[in-house]
């Protein structure tokens, strides 16, 4: 028996997990459900709003459907994994369990020790995930593990190109008997979420509009969704293929011209891609234990991630973070500054914040950014501070964006 667990990868195309899967004979039980991480620091922090939950379970369902076109059957659960995965492998015959390689501590360690938790054995096999280089390509990374300019110049090489179509050939996924989800899929998301989405997106962002154009002056604007590049669901969902991606934007560059806001699109996807690579060299190095908060280090904690501070911009900013799960670039640098620098908390616990709010949520993109912020990184290890009423003056002069969202 084989599974196939999907939880990032939820797309059609240029899905080498899902290729693979369709492609080997035998039969094959294709399944999506979340990972449910386990921080002890979200014993210090509020309840989570769950709308990353519902953006994940719309991707699901809107992968659900473009396989059933196919005569295929996505099984969907919201149970978290490490719950449900153990109770689908067979008791009496050996499971091939295939999962995406996207690096996760938490997930990394259970995949370890799951085939223990099994009467007959359960091998583990980690496929692709979405990444814009393939291992063969980042070989020569290592020698620049703390220098990210010296690793894109080394990895500055065409990612391979994109696998469009998926053809299974003879396999009939299996349909299991799964609780359906009774959380109902909001439908009035000011972004786009799962791979449909992203079809329309792509033709307004690179083409009709081309917002591309102008995307290094507008990325740091705190309101407009059109200023950015509203990619970062996507990649992060695996809604989005960070390869076709990048085909499309070269394929804007070729016909349209480079400017330095393609250019910076670009190296913003090497960049991810270098936070994703480091997380693998690091492993467990990345995730620095988590100091024990006082009492009034907790009431500050508290304080910031309820939009109760004494500055109007963070607690703007911590509002449309709660209200939509998403925040720009700059203002997840400022806030965490703030908490970092300002309040003197330790960085982990913004993390595991923005790791429960945000729609985006990255492992390596996360934690690294984090403690690159925090100055405890090995790209950097200098604090980055922002001063927050410059950064208001520059970025918020006229204060609309804390009219609209200071008090939620």
């Amino acid at each position: 028996m084989r599974i196939l667990w999907l939880d990032r990868q939820l797309r059609l195309q240029d899905n080498p997990s899902l290729a693979l899967a369709l492609r080997t004979p035998g039969p094959i039980i294709l399944l999506a459900c979340p990972w449910q991480a386990s921080n002890p620091e979200s014993q210090w922090l509020p309840q989570a709003s769950g709308l990353s939950l519902e953006a994940w379970l719309r991707a699901a369902l809107d992968l659900q459907q473009q396989l059933a076109k196919l005569g295929q059957c996505l099984n969907i659960s919201l149970e978290p994994a490490q719950q449900l995965i153990p109770r689908l492998l067979p008791p009496n015959q050996s499971c091939l369990l295939l999962t995406d390689a996207q690096y996760d501590q938490q997930k990394t360690q259970w995949l370890t020790k799951l085939p223990c938790q099994t009467p007959l054995p359960c091998s583990i096999q980690c496929l692709g995930d979405n990444q814009l280089l393939s291992p063969e390509q980042t070989r020569g990374g290592a020698k620049h593990i703390g220098r990210f300019t010296a690793f894109y110049y080394l990895q500055n090489q065409e990612p391979l190109k994109p696998e469009l179509d998926l053809h299974p050939e003879s396999i009939q996924a299996q349909s299991i008997d799964l609780h359906w989800p009774t959380k109902s899929c909001r439908q009035d998301w000011q972004q786009p979420i799962s791979s449909s989405d992203y079809q329309p997106w792509l033709e307004q962002y690179l083409w009709h509009k081309q917002q591309v154009r102008h995307y290094k002056q507008s990325r740091n604007a705190f309101l407009g969704l059109g200023n950015y590049s509203g990619m970062s669901v996507g990649l992060s969902l695996g809604s989005l293929s960070v390869r076709h991606l990048y085909q499309q934007i070269r394929a804007h560059e070729q016909q349209l011209g480079s400017n330095e806001s393609t250019q910076a699109l670009i190296y913003e996807l090497y960049w991810r891609h270098y936070f994703h690579w480091l997380a693998r060299q690091l492993q467990a190095r990345l995730y620095a234990k988590t100091p024990e908060l006082s009492p009034r280090q907790a009431s500050l904690l508290q304080h910031w991630c309820l939009a109760q501070t004494k500055h109007p911009l963070i607690n703007a900013i911590q509002h449309q973070l709660q209200q939509t799960g998403f925040i720009s670039n700059r203002a997840r640098q400022i806030t965490a500054s703030y908490l970092v620098h300002d309040l003197g908390l330790p960085w982990q616990y913004g993390a595991v914040w923005f790791e429960q709010q945000l729609l985006d949520y990255d492992p390596a993109s996360n934690y690294g950014n984090w403690a690159y912020i925090a100055g405890h990184h090995p790209a950097s290890q200098k604090p980055h501070v922002f001063d927050i009423n410059r950064q208001q003056q520059r970025y918020d002069p006229k204060s609309e964006f804390i009219r609209q969202w200071q008090h939620g």
